[in-house]
């Protein structure tokens, strides 16, 4: 999949409980956290919630993805700003991915560290990260009320999203 400039992904309503099963396995925060510490491995967070506990427990993601939003509610919090000074702030509207997203994940996963500050919604950001993501790469994003879930990159998460994205619609931006 290659989405071109002014085109967007877009996730039509039937094919959203497909999204609602977790990529990975569920764990609490600590479980996270411990499983973390006995890997070196390239580590991906996708979410406020998810990307503040690795923060507030020592733990550096390498990509960081998240809106200033907890549960699709803008939070006053400036904890990831502070943290984040330089990210790259990209547009991205509710059930979609753009151009510029899929982008920006593409050239930041090449980098050591790098972050990315969605303005609109970043959900859907896993399905890129974890397309694109080498082989033994974490990918976390947070499960509301339920915990963290726990994503290692492999060619079976990489068949799995591959379908997800190949269902949804590939739409040009209107002019």
């Amino acid at each position: 999949m290659k989405l071109k400039q002014g085109q967007f992904l877009f996730l039509p309503d039937w094919l959203r409980p497909a999204l609602a099963q977790p990529f990975g396995t569920t764990m609490s925060e600590e479980e996270t956290v411990k499983k973390l510490e006995k890997r070196d491995t390239y580590i991906i967070t996708v979410g406020d919630e998810t990307t503040k506990t690795l923060i507030r427990y020592g733990i550096e993601p390498n990509l960081a993805i998240f809106d200033l939003k907890t549960k699709r509610r803008e939070t006053q919090d400036s904890e990831l700003q502070k943290h984040y000074v330089t990210r790259e702030r990209i547009k991205n509207p509710q059930k979609q991915i753009t151009f510029d997203l899929w982008h920006a994940i593409e050239k930041s996963l090449k980098r050591k560290k790098a972050a990315i500050q969605v303005n609109g919604e970043e959900d859907l950001a896993a399905l890129p990260c974890a397309y694109m993501a080498k082989d033994g790469s974490v990918m976390l994003y947070g499960i509301p009320n339920v915990g963290i879930s726990f994503v290692l990159i492999d060619n079976g998460v990489k068949a799995k999203v591959k379908n997800l994205i190949d269902q949804m619609e590939v739409k040009s931006a209107k002019s």
